[in-house]
C-alpha cells in the first residue's frame, strides 16, 4: 500500500515525554539510548512541545555548550499537529512539508503514538517514488573535516538549515546528525571521532525508490549520490519527505 498506507501501522506508542524542567542534554542522552531522535515536552502522555533534530544546530548556534544544561521549556516549540490514525502516509509528509515539521502525533484511540519522517521512509514501496535520484537530491550538505571540531558541523548544519553534516571534504565517508553531535560537541570530540558511516552511496541514473530501500535495510538516514568517483549530491528524510509529497499530490490530482 505505500504511501495510501495508514499511518498507525507505523507510530510509536505510546510517546515519550520529558518534564518541561529536564535539561536538553539528559533528554538527548536518553534518546540516545533508545535510539530515538525527538525530544517531547509534556507531563505523562500530554505532549505540550517538541524539540526537533533541525533545531539542534540553531539553538546550539545561539546558546553554544549551555544549551546541554538549559531546560526543555526554554526551547521546545508548539506541539506537534495530531493526525488521526486513518490518516495515509501520504497526506501526513504532505502535511510535514507544509508545516516545515518532521514529527507528527497520532491519535491511536486513547493513547498518543508519534510517527516522524524516518516513518515515512519505512512506509514506501519499490514502485513508488520513481523520480530518478538526480530529480531529488538539491546538492551535497555541509561537509566538514575529520579534524574539526563537532561544533564546527552543527554550525555547518546551521548555516545551511539543514539537520546532517557530512565528514571528509572531497569524498564524505561519515555523517554527523545533530544530537549525537551535540553530546559530542560538549564532551570536546572531533567530528572524525564522533561521525557514523554513510553506508549508502548510488548513482543519479537510478529511482529514488531504490535509494529509500537501501536506506531502510541500512537503518541510515543519509545516502550520497555519485555520479562516476564524483559525489555530486546527498539525501536526508527531509528530501525523501517532500519527494514523498510531491508524489502524493501527483495521485490526488491525476486520481
Amino acid at each position: 500500500m505505500g504511501l495510501n498506507d495508514k499511518v498507525s501501522l507505523y507510530a510509536s506508542a505510546p510517546a515519550i515525554t520529558f518534564e518541561p524542567s529536564t535539561s536538553l542534554g539528559d533528554a538527548v542522552s536518553a534518546l540516545l539510548v533508545l535510539h530515538k531522535h525527538r525530544i517531547l515536552v509534556g507531563r505523562g502522555v500530554a505532549v505540550t512541545g517538541v524539540v526537533e533534530p533541525g533545531d539542534i544546530p540553531s539553538l546550539f548556534e545561539r546558546l553554544g555548550a549551555g544549551l546541554w544544561d538549559t531546560p526543555l521549556s526554554l526551547v521546545a516549540k508548539a506541539r506537534p499537529p495530531v493526525v488521526g490514525g486513518d490518516t495515509p502516509v501520504g497526506e501526513a509528509a504532505e502535511l510535514m512539508v507544509r508545516t516545515g515539521l518532521s514529527t507528527l502525533l497520532v491519535d491511536l484511540g486513547g493513547v498518543t503514538g508519534v510517527f516522524t519522517s524516518w516513518d515515512v521512509l519505512q512506509a514506501i514501496e519499490p514502485g513508488e517514488l520513481l523520480t530518478p535520484v538526480s530529480e531529488a537530491a538539491e546538492g551535497l550538505h555541509p561537509r566538514v573535516s575529520p579534524d574539526e571540531p563537532v561544533e564546527a558541523g552543527l554550525e555547518a548544519m546551521a548555516s545551511f538549515g539543514r539537520a546532517i553534516a557530512l565528514v571528509g571534504v572531497e569524498s564524505p565517508w561519515g555523517f554527523l546528525e545533530p544530537l549525537s553531535a551535540l553530546k559530542a560537541a560538549v564532551e570536546g570530540a572531533r567530528a572524525g571521532d564522533a561521525a557514523e558511516p554513510i553506508d549508502v552511496f548510488t548513482h543519479c541514473e537510478g529511482a529514488l525508490s531504490e535509494v529509500v530501500a537501501a536506506m531502510v535495510d541500512a537503518a541510515t538516514r543519509v545516502a550520497v549520490v555519485h555520479s562516476g568517483w564524483k559525489p555530486l549530491a546527498s539525501l536526508d528524510e527531509g528530501d525523501i519527505v517532500r519527494a514523498a509529497a510531491w508524489s502524493w499530490r501527483s495521485q490526488r490530482s491525476t486520481g
